[in-house]
């Protein structure tokens, strides 16, 4: 359920982009309900697609579930579940983490059978260790037969992220508990190191080797709000996710956050089921049309 249909389970008229001069693109406008406000029947309190952040031209902003509320005339109860429920990009900020970047017991240099794991899905193990720092983890770990992935904020590695070599083990990503991380992993962006004027955006990290330096990772399909706006320091976005339709979705919820940034945000999708398994030629015309 987005905001659209909220407001019309509310019963209250609403504006899209282009029937009002008040409405911007990627909000709706409503009648502020707000005490005193007076906007004369105009639309003029907008909310978000995505953030369902709200904000009126004359009286401010105010909390989503306040405000439907008193448009709707409905107990603010009953309304904060249909907010929850709501289908949109940002999710709640997390807490500040407290803790301190300690990688688990047993990393060490890559074993045999993850180089044979690495081989057999076409990665060059001395390559991914020189670019992304990955080691492994074997047997006498709480986290055993894994890749290693460090993730950095900047030049210093703040979390990271594990990968079964199994092809049967769940889950295959295991990450930093909070005591483990001095940033939070949903708070950063894998791969950043290596950015510089255009980013590509995939979901996970092997997404992110496969198609290489310039490429960044969200940690699967949920983006959050400080990802976004790590996101929207780079005049050009290029969006590669998974070739379903769940995730192209998400791939164009991403699109419309980012478009009120300045720069450009483009979205492709590929003939494979994800840029790990998608023809060679197409990821070498990302490489050349974006970063290089």
């Amino acid at each position: 359920m987005d905001i659209r249909e909220i407001l019309a389970e509310l019963n209250i008229p609403f504006r899209e982009h282009g029937s009002s001069s008040l409405v911007t693109e990627n909000w709706v406008g409503i009648v502020c309900p707000m005490p005193g406000c007076g906007q004369g029947g105009k639309f003029g309190r907008g909310i978000h697609v995505s953030s369902l952040a709200t904000t009126c031209w004359k009286c401010g902003p105010e909390r989503i579930s306040t405000v439907l509320a008193a448009a709707s005339g409905r107990d603010i109860g009953q309304v904060a579940k249909l907010v929850k429920g709501a289908d949109r990009l940002f999710v709640p900020r997390e807490a500040k983490s407290t803790g301190k970047y300690n990688p688990p017991r047993g990393v060490a240099p890559l074993l045999p059978i993850h180089q044979q794991y690495l081989k057999k899905r076409r990665y060059d193990p001395d390559e991914l260790v020189e670019l992304w720092g990955i080691s492994g983890i074997g047997n006498e770990s709480r986290l055993p037969w894994r890749i290693f992935i460090p993730i950095s904020d900047g030049s210093k590695p703040v979390s990271w992220t594990t990968r079964a070599i199994g092809e049967k083990v769940e889950p295959r990503y295991l990450s930093a508990p909070p005591e483990d991380e001095s940033v939070p992993l949903k708070h950063l962006v894998g791969g950043l190191q290596h950015v510089y004027h255009s980013v590509v955006v995939v979901e996970g990290p092997f997404d992110m080797f496969r198609i290489g330096p310039g490429s960044v990772c969200t940690f699967g399909l949920t983006v959050t709000s400080d990802q976004v706006l790590l996101l929207s320091k780079f005049a050009v976005r290029v969006i590669v996710f998974d070739n379903d339709p769940v995730a192209q979705g998400r791939a164009q919820k991403l699109a419309n956050a980012l478009s009120v940034f300045p720069g450009t945000t483009d979205i492709i999708q590929l003939s494979g089921h994800d840029p790990d398994t998608a023809p060679e030629e197409e990821l070498e015309e990302i490489r050349s049309m974006y970063l290089t």
